[in-house]
């Protein structure tokens, strides 16, 4: 992890261990849950973690994975190292977008992958149905700040 450090280094940027234990801890996989809550709790009461802790403690949990085999080996050949979205681009999982769309206003996709769009409709599953001339209802009562109706 020092290694790490220096190469961050020699581009000009100074992490100092905190930023990189956080950084670590930000990019662990799920089976490192229990491990990054122990640290994270640690980093938010303000103590002292060492580097060599957190690099003793993964690779500890690295080895029961391996036992328990919930993980397989690694290719030593550093060559065909895949980032973690490259290696989602490759199996088709994308990440649920989690704005707006600005065409139906629905929360969960973007307004390109909108259903209600014709350009879409090979995407749309076989029990959707579409509501049409529907009307939406507008307030009928007062306002409780200005006392006037219907907004």
């Amino acid at each position: 992890m020092e290694r790490l450090q220096q190469i961050i280094a020699e581009f000009g940027k100074i992490i100092n261990d905190n930023e990189l234990i956080m950084h670590i801890l930000y990019h662990l996989p799920s089976e490192y849950d229990t491990i990054n809550d122990q640290y994270m709790k640690d980093l938010d009461d303000e103590k002292e973690i060492e580097l060599e802790d957190l690099r003793s403690d993964l690779q500890r949990k690295y080895d029961r994975l391996l036992d328990q085999g919930n993980t397989g080996k690694p290719d030593d050949d550093n060559d065909v190292k895949i980032v973690k979205e490259e290696k989602a681009l490759k199996t088709g999982f994308k990440k649920q977008f989690k704005g707006k769309c600005h065409v139906c206003g629905k929360i969960g996709h973007k307004g390109a992958d909108c259903w209600t769009l014709e350009v879409n409709k090979g995407k749309r599953p076989a029990n959707y149905y579409q509501k049409e001339n529907v009307e939406t209802k507008s307030f009928t009562g007062n306002c409780n700040y200005c006392q006037r109706k219907g907004h």
